[in-house]
């Protein structure tokens, strides 16, 4: 059974929107500086797009990924009324090779996550087909 399943086609929509527009910016940085720190993307409940880093305060320096992941789900997770889904993205290395992951969730309780092989070539990155979605715990509308 797929998530696609039991979401109501407004959720199907609004995951779809973000799950197109949220790694852009994650293949922009690796194609440029070669690496990217997490970031989240988010649909407003106006449906528009927008994107977030980590506050460097809320942080500190020289943060983990795992600790700049956490704080993009708390800030979410405080601002999740103005939200209709958000995405964290982030690095991963996978079995296959290097991955970006798109943690998605929506207002109505679907979480998931997209996971994004890429292989770097001489013009930059190259993204392939997802190579998987798994239900996970949602964290940012709990």
């Amino acid at each position: 059974m797929s998530w696609r399943d039991t979401a109501t086609p407004d959720a199907q929509a609004d995951l779809d929107a973000l799950a197109a527009a949220a790694p852009g910016f994650a293949a922009h940085q690796l194609g440029g500086v070669g690496q990217f720190f997490p970031y989240a993307a988010h649909l407003n409940v106006g449906g528009e797009i927008g994107l977030m880093a980590p506050d460097p305060e809320l942080v500190g320096e020289n943060p983990t990924s795992t600790v700049m992941i956490e704080t993009l789900e708390d800030v979410l997770g405080v601002n999740n009324a103005q939200l209709r889904a958000s995405a964290i993205v982030y690095d991963v290395n996978t079995v296959g090779g290097e991955a970006i992951a798109v943690n998605l969730e929506h207002r109505e309780g679907i979480a998931l996550r997209m996971v994004i092989p890429y292989v770097r070539t001489a013009d930059g990155v190259q993204l392939q087909d997802p190579a998987g979605v798994e239900p996970i715990e949602a964290i940012v509308f709990r």
